[in-house]
């Protein structure tokens, strides 16, 4: 079953469908350059952003904790302080990840720095970072469109299935790691181009 090229799972509306869609064809036509390309050389921490950090931003956090990688990740409209969702919790630990310790937090919480990599799971959580990373150095980036996904809108699974959660994750999880991989190539002295490919 093919989870991660369609759209369809990941989107409980018409209207979520319809701007995944659009953003997609987007990238297909060349747009979000400045998402595409990333020193990798310089990146020391990856800090991951959606809305509520909740659901997707915490998964990918404890996901690259797992893999050794120093990460952090904030809600843009977060009230600092809340479990993750008990559904993100459910479908990550299933993947082998454990949530329950997950606390979300603002922008305030978390302190930028050049060496950080913002990793924005739509669009316009990207274009929201824009001020702080320039103010910080911080380079920015979209996670679906790593690994091959295709995929800058990566839709909120809050409020939808465990099955949602998991065609979420299921994006998620190759993205991340093409990456690290990416990383620890440029660790290595290996120069990977941080141009996404195809």
């Amino acid at each position: 079953m093919n989870i991660v090229r369609d759209l369809a799972p990941l989107c409980r509306t018409r209207s979520t469908l319809m701007k995944a869609a659009l953003a997609r064809a987007w990238f297909r036509l060349g747009g979000y350059r400045g998402a595409r390309s990333v020193d990798w050389a310089r990146v020391a921490r990856l800090v991951f952003v959606c809305k509520g950090n909740i659901c997707r931003s915490p998964y990918a956090e404890f996901r690259a904790r797992a893999a050794g990688m120093e990460a952090a990740s904030f809600g843009l409209h977060a009230r600092p302080g809340a479990p993750a969702n008990p559904l993100a919790v459910e479908a990550s630990s299933a993947r082998g990840i454990d949530l329950t310790p997950s606390r979300t937090a603002d922008a305030q919480a978390i302190r930028l720095s050049s060496s950080d990599l913002v990793i924005a799971m739509e669009p316009w959580h990207y274009r929201e970072m824009e001020g702080l990373c320039r103010w910080s150095g911080a380079q920015r980036t979209l996670l679906g469109i790593w690994g091959g996904m295709d995929m800058p809108w990566l839709p909120d699974p809050y409020s939808g299935s465990r099955e949602t959660f998991d065609h979420c994750y299921a994006v998620i999880d190759p993205a991340l790691g093409d990456m690290m991989g990416r990383i620890r190539a440029a660790e290595k002295g290996m120069g990977q181009s941080g141009e996404v490919v195809g």
